[in-house]
């Protein structure tokens, strides 16, 4: 099993979903965890999957071409948000509104969409949804770069988009550094910037770095990780139950100290 944001904040959030994935991943010797299928996903999750999805289907075609010197039609936009949503059983999705949903993806599109022409015109884009794979003292790292593009300074610009309202710490986040730090050891030796693009504002966020930031960072990647590496029983991994921190989990019918019944 390789370290990612995802992984690290689930090992904050619950350790004991660190064992099961281990599990899952062949990383040890034991049989694999026979998953039930996932609690399905809120409203939210699903905006925010198909924001990311239709962002990728879009700007895909577009690298290596500049921001502001081609057009993406609203009706195209339309046209690849429903077919995103084809992928839901709406009959079963928690009687949640399709034509809402529709709705509300489609206003952060349209809002982030602008805060690019706005405020990057100009940029070229370099890569989106960029997968990465790599390491860290010895620590195996994987993520996906939301947009990498780089403005007419030629200074790479990380861009992450968020469908939810309220705004992270414009200082220090663990997802972007960790790419910032890929971005100065794969793509340049320009200094990289950072961003949040919220999409339900409409609006955009630099987000600033140290190296003290950084050194602390990679500190808790390793100690993470040899944590992971170390440790091998169910019982080494402490659990965390709460509601709201089971019913969003996937192993809830694995884990015996689950507070969500079957």
């Amino acid at each position: 099993m390789k370290w990612s944001i995802t992984s690290s904040d689930q090992f904050n959030r619950c350790p004991r979903i660190i064992y099961y994935k281990k599990q899952s991943s062949g990383h040890t010797n034991r049989k694999k965890v026979n998953m039930k299928k996932s609690i399905s996903p809120s409203k939210y999750n699903i905006v925010g999957n198909i924001v990311h999805d239709t962002f990728e289907q879009i700007y895909k075609p577009q690298i290596s071409n500049i921001i502001g010197d081609f057009r993406i039609e609203r009706e195209e936009i339309k046209k690849v948000i429903r077919k995103c949503l084809e992928h839901y059983d709406w009959n079963n999705e928690n009687g949640i509104e399709k034509d809402q949903v529709f709705r509300k993806s489609f206003d952060n599109l349209k809002k982030g969409k602008q805060i690019l022409d706005k405020n990057f015109r100009g940029s070229e884009i370099i890569s989106v949804e960029k997968e990465i794979d790599w390491e860290i003292n010895n620590v195996p790292i994987r993520g996906k770069i939301d947009l990498i593009i780089k403005d007419k300074t030629g200074n790479y610009w990380i861009l992450d988009w968020k469908t939810q309202y309220e705004m992270y710490s414009i200082i220090g986040d663990p997802q972007l550094v960790i790419y910032s730090e890929w971005a100065k050891n794969n793509l340049t030796t320009n200094p990289v910037k950072l961003a949040h693009i919220y999409t339900k504002k409409g609006e955009y966020k630099q987000n600033y770095n140290s190296r003290k930031i950084t050194e602390e960072l990679v500190k808790k990647i390793s100690d993470d990780y040899d944590f992971w590496r170390k440790y091998d029983k169910e019982s080494d991994y402490d659990t965390r139950p709460h509601d709201l921190n089971c019913r969003v989990c996937k192993y809830i019918h694995q884990c015996p100290d689950s507070r969500i019944d079957d």
